[in-house]
């Protein structure tokens, strides 16, 4: 039996589901599931080892981490989000150099020599790159994605939009084939795919879904364009790769680009965080939104823990699902918001939201600890258990309040990081929180620093929905102004007034959840920090204490941390905390964008980098009949 995608906790015929092969043996999946929901749903929390010999599966569940690796007829892929498909061979352990290439390592230890990686890769030879021009793309099809691609088509533009999703709707309202997800079913959703689909029907909008935005290329000299722009428009070449059995390559130039990549879960390190068992928050959320798939099953025990109101959709979710939860633990606390009150004055709804989440724990009996965090995870091969702390005013473990949870799944977040990478490599400028949290800047209409580009939601600051909506909507209107179009110059302004309460309202939330740094000091030192290159939190201590490291780019060049599969982005906050705290100075601006910056964005295939050609780009608007996306 496995679990239906969209209706979590429901169990499916198995002559209802289809078939791959995983290391020989028939798995079933439901249609719309990925590998990993796959995985999970046949009770397999792990499938492949470190080097090290650690046992890795999912953690991430939204293609960040690079924990769950496996290879699919031949491929090695991200099993989170690759599509699960009958047939399909999948085979897992460790890396195999007849697929990933060739690993040459050297003991780790700060101040030695760091491991050498050599990886020769082999890829077939590319098809040339599809290449199409048109008024504006949009990168992620969230929130503010959508709003803004739907503003400039609703003016007349012409649009690609590309995301990696294989449906629109982003973290946020991700849902599965079949629907299932409470706020992918809300009006506003609704309305929005409505508008979407009619759209792409009419050839405004190109969707391309399942498309993974490598860089962001400035082209020198203008191309000549459309009517809707004027020739004297910076331009920009959005290269992607779109995924499938034989991904492709393309190219997509347009004088706009709106970034809306969202953000993915901010983590700390703790003893046996990286065991099998223990997610991202929003992995689970995902997980159970698009594959259906409830992490620890009906007969699971779950603790969900961290900082942060997205705790409780999290928990509501999985509990609504059938898993018994063991216990929310938030490391903050509820009257850390009185010192906010005024601002809360403007947002009633958010009253009558918490209220909601709080009677459904009550409806499940779960229980709802503020002042405590997971300070610890147990087990061997996978999770059974964790030890919950209370903490101090400063958000670290008070000795003696510790007690042990018995659990087999471990939900964990401590916010929210924005995905820069594109914006950062492309030279955006970024600031930095008062946590050192990047984010892209951009001016009241969305503008960044970089002429053509803007960005709109997670990216510009960790907000919410109802900020990115707006945001996005703003960008999209921006840029109909900037090529020339009329826009309603009163809907902006109340755009913008919106906008300047929402983001009032994320300014509360990070101060009543900061990153709780100040614990770092009490983590031993064995506990794994860069969970790719396995460096242990001692690695970076003795750095900064013996090598002279005094910031967190140092830190990782002496170290490793950050320069694995996943390119530092589940380890950079926590590494930067900790050099933070050893050094007495907190990262700032130049640290956070070092962090940020990644030449290369997605995993590319060599094949593809050695077959771009210095072209010029055929008109395609509006979008031609062999590019444009069918909304599924």
């Amino acid at each position: 039996m496995t679990r239906e995608a969209g209706t979590p906790g429901a169990p499916v015929p198995d002559g209802l589901s289809e078939h791959l092969v995983v290391d020989g043996q028939p798995v079933a999946f439901a249609p719309g599931q990925t590998i990993a929901a796959a995985l999970l749903a046949a009770d397999r929390t792990s499938w492949r080892t470190t080097r090290a010999g650690r046992s890795r599966g999912i953690f991430c569940g939204i293609g960040v981490c690079f924990d769950c690796l496996v290879t699919s007829n031949g491929r090695r892929v991200r099993a989170c989000l690759e599509p699960a498909r009958a047939g399909d061979v999948v085979t897992t352990g460790p890396v195999s150099p007849d697929v990933a290439g060739v690993w040459q390592e050297t003991p780790h230890r700060a101040g030695r020599r760091a491991p050498r990686r050599a990886w020769l890769a082999a890829s077939g030879p590319p098809g040339p790159a599809r290449l199409t021009r048109c008024d504006a793309v949009v990168v992620g099809a969230g929130p503010a994605g959508l709003t803004a691609a739907n503003a400039m088509a609703e003016h007349g533009l012409s649009v690609v939009l590309m995301d990696a999703g294989e449906r629109p709707g982003g973290q946020y309202y991700r849902h599965s084939v079949r629907g299932g997800s409470p706020e992918a079913a809300s009006h506003r959703f609704r309305t929005l795919r409505a508008d979407l689909d009619r759209h792409v029907v009419a050839g405004r909008i190109d969707y391309r879904p399942r498309h993974q935005v490598w860089t962001l290329e400035r082209t020198p000299a203008p191309i000549p364009a459309t009517a809707a722009v004027r020739p004297a428009d910076p331009t920009w070449t959005v290269h992607a790769l779109a995924e499938g059995p034989e991904p492709t390559a393309c190219r997509v130039v347009a004088p706009a680009v709106v970034v809306a990549t969202g953000a993915y879960d901010r983590q700390l390190p703790f003893p046996g965080w990286d065991l099998p068992g223990v997610v991202a928050a929003g992995g689970a959320q995902a997980l159970l939104k698009g594959s259906g798939v409830a992490l620890g099953g009906v007969d699971g025990r779950a603790v969900v823990a961290g900082s942060g109101p997205f705790l409780l959709p999290v928990a509501t979710g999985l509990a609504r699902a059938g898993v018994r939860v063991a216990g929310v633990y938030e490391a903050s606390r509820a009257r850390d918001y009185l010192r906010h009150a005024r601002t809360l004055a403007w947002q009633p709804g958010r009253f009558a939201e918490a209220a909601g989440y709080a009677r459904k724990l009550a409806l499940h009996r779960v229980p709802y600890r503020t002042g405590h965090a997971v300070v610890a995870a147990h087990g061997d091969e996978r999770l059974t258990g964790v030890t919950v702390a209370r903490l101090d005013a400063r958000r670290r473990p008070v000795a003696g309040g510790e007690r042990h949870v018995a659990c087999d799944t471990l939900a964990v977040g401590y916010g929210f990081t924005p995905q820069l990478d594109l914006l950062v490599e492309a030279g955006c400028d970024v600031r930095a929180d008062a946590g050192g949290t990047p984010a892209v800047l951009v001016d009241d209409d969305q503008r960044t620093t970089c002429a053509g580009l803007y960005s709109a939601g997670e990216t510009t600051g960790v907000g919410g929905a109802s900020l990115a909506l707006v945001e996005g909507e703003l960008a999209g209107l921006t840029v109909v102004a900037a090529v020339g179009r009329p826009v309603e110059e009163p809907r902006k302004a109340r755009l913008r007034q919106r906008k300047d309460r929402l983001r009032a309202f994320a300014d509360v939330l990070d101060a009543v959840h900061p990153l709780p740094a100040d614990w770092l000091r009490d983590v031993p030192d064995e506990t794994v920090l860069c969970r790719c290159e396995e460096v242990p939190v001692g690695a970076v201590r003795e750095a900064v204490r013996d090598l002279g490291s005094g910031d967190p780019r140092s830190a990782k060049l002496l170290t490793r941390a950050g320069m694995g599969w996943c390119q530092g982005r589940t380890c950079a906050a926590a590494t930067a905390a900790l050099v933070g705290r050893l050094t007495g100075s907190p990262p700032d601006v130049t640290d956070v964008a070092a962090l940020a910056r990644r030449p290369v964005a997605q995993p590319v295939p060599l094949g593809v980098l050695a077959s771009l050609p210095d072209s010029e780009p055929t008109d395609a608007t509006p979008a031609d009949e062999t590019s444009r996306g069918e909304v599924r």
